[in-house]
């Protein structure tokens, strides 16, 4: 994704686009890398989560899995955010 959210209310637009394009958005900080980078920080992120979390959609912590040396297991590097819940070891409720 090439537009980088650097405030609430742009995380917040950015996910209604996704949202209504795929039923499904994500909101990456970069905690492993750039890649995917779509929003500034992690707290712009959570402040996003919890806007959407009140509109009644499904929020979603995704979790780091095994293998990386960068980032500790279970460790958050990014939001999900979906119409339906989601069954998935690497999910982890938003709160």
């Amino acid at each position: 994704m090439s537009k980088i959210a650097k405030s609430v209310n742009e995380g917040v637009e950015l996910v209604n686009i996704e949202i209504e394009n795929y039923s499904e958005a994500y909101l990456d900080w970069g905690a492993i890398s750039n890649e995917y980078l779509n929003i500034s920080c992690k707290y712009f992120a959570d402040e996003v989560g919890r806007e959407f979390q009140r509109r009644g959609y499904f929020v979603y912590y995704q979790t780091m899995g095994f293998g990386s040396t960068k980032v500790a297991q279970g460790t958050p590097i990014c939001i999900r955010i979906s119409k339906e819940p989601k069954d998935s070891n690497s999910f982890v409720p938003f709160c």
